[in-house]
C-alpha cells in the first residue's frame, strides 16, 4: 500500500514524515530518493513496514518507511 505524506525534518540518519491524517513515520536516509532532501516541507510518497518502529507519537509508534520518493504536482 502506499503512502502520501511530507518531510517534516531530517538529520544524519533518518527523516520524519507526517501525514494528513496524524501518523507520523521514521525513512532512514538509505531509503529516501536524493531530491527529497533538498526542501523541507517535501511531499513525498512512501510504504511503511509495520514490523518495525522507532519511537512513538499520541497516534501510535513511528513505523519504518522505505522507497520514499518524491511527488511533483
Amino acid at each position: 500500500m502506499l503512502f502520501y505524506g511530507y518531510i517534516i525534518t531530517y538529520g544524519k540518519k533518518a527523516a520524519a514524515i507526517q501525514t494528513k491524517e496524524g501518523p507520523q513515520y521514521y525513512a532512514p536516509l538509505e531509503e529516501i530518493s536524493p531530491q527529497v532532501l533538498e526542501d523541507i516541507y517535501t511531499w513525498v510518497s512512501f510504504r511503511v513496514d509495520k514490523t518495525r518502529y522507532e519511537g512513538k507519537t499520541h497516534y501510535g509508534p513511528r513505523y519504518y518507511a522505505y522507497n520514499v520518493n518524491l511527488i511533483i504536482f
